[in-house]
């Protein structure tokens, strides 16, 4: 859910930017609004919708430690509280460490 609204409100940026004028011509010519929406709006908006995945790669490594941390038995955001919950600071920064690597990782996997 986390990376659900910043991937919708891009594409809902990029539909926005099709000219009311284009739609005109397209709508003249015969084309039905469904035609103009998968014709011109999608592609129009796939360079939003991509621009929008590179922020929901990281937002879902924050959801999924979350989630970890309130409701799990593993996994790093498990090990993070329970060392906190031991005074063990450095495996929580290790842990940190970890998770903002992966991130940053799959951030730049995606292209530009």
């Amino acid at each position: 859910m986390i990376c659900f609204f910043p991937i919708v409100v891009n594409v809902a940026t990029g539909l926005a930017t099709l000219e009311p004028e284009m739609e005109d011509v397209l709508r003249v010519l015969g084309a039905r609004r469904m035609d103009v929406l998968l014709k011109v709006g999608l592609p129009r908006s796939l360079p939003y919708f991509f621009a929008s995945l590179k922020v929901a790669i990281t937002l879902a490594f924050v959801g999924t430690v979350v989630s970890e941390t309130v409701a799990s038995n593993q996994g790093i955001g498990y090990l993070m509280m329970s060392a906190g919950s031991q005074m063990r600071m450095g495996l929580v920064f290790a842990g940190l460490l970890v998770i903002s690597a992966m991130a940053m990782v799959m951030y730049e996997l995606l292209p530009n």
